[in-house]
């Protein structure tokens, strides 16, 4: 591994922490149902795109070309 793919990990080790903080202070707080349903799919989205495997599939490198 390459020091890029050393970087999305801890990116993406950071925004996993993140969802899994989020989603366990939704389920004790009192919160908005569609706002926090929102933040954890982009948290999850954005987790999936900074994971190093994903980013050397052969569907994510089509997926800069277009």
């Amino acid at each position: 591994m390459n020091k890029q793919d050393w970087l999305w990990t801890g990116v993406e080790a950071i925004v996993g922490y993140g969802f899994i903080y989020y989603a366990l202070y939704s389920i004790k707080n009192p919160v908005n149902l569609y706002a926090s349903a929102l933040t954890l799919l982009v948290l999850c989205y954005v987790g999936i795109l900074a994971c190093p495997w994903f980013r050397q599939t052969k569907a994510f490198k089509e997926l800069l070309e277009k």
